[in-house]
């Protein structure tokens, strides 16, 4: 079963936020003097969308699930939302750093990397080991 989390979960600011640092698309404006939904409202205008289509577009049926559990940091493919508890109101998003691919050393490798470690960082016999 679903959780039931409306689509006012996501706040104007994050629409905003979604917007701006996932998408790319940044609009001229200042919150404090616009208010959060006329910013929003540019911003998705500026897209050719609406803020619930956006809204929509953040709140899965996964986010929808997490936010409803009390999750306060909800981590996707390509952003993270911030939740505000006990309200459960999704209040920023930024965009996932990209993760760096794991690499397999040999042995040799390792310890040419383990000595340079330790000349720059100042651990004597560092090597050693």
């Amino acid at each position: 079963m679903a959780p039931d989390v409306s689509l006012s979960a996501i706040s104007y600011h994050a629409v905003t936020r979604y917007v701006q640092r996932v998408l790319g698309v940044i609009v001229p404006g200042d919150e404090a003097v616009m208010g959060a939904k006329a910013l929003a409202a540019d911003h998705c205008a500026a897209i050719d969308t609406t803020i619930d289509a956006v809204r929509a577009k953040i709140l899965t049926p996964v986010v929808a699930a997490a936010i409803a559990d009390g999750c306060t940091c909800i981590r996707t493919a390509t952003y993270e939302i911030e939740v505000s508890q006990p309200e459960k109101v999704a209040t920023t998003i930024h965009p996932r750093a990209r993760q760096r691919a794991i690499k397999i050393m040999g042995k040799a490798e390792h310890r040419r990397s383990t000595l340079r470690h330790a000349r720059r960082h100042g651990d004597a016999g560092a090597g050693d080991r």
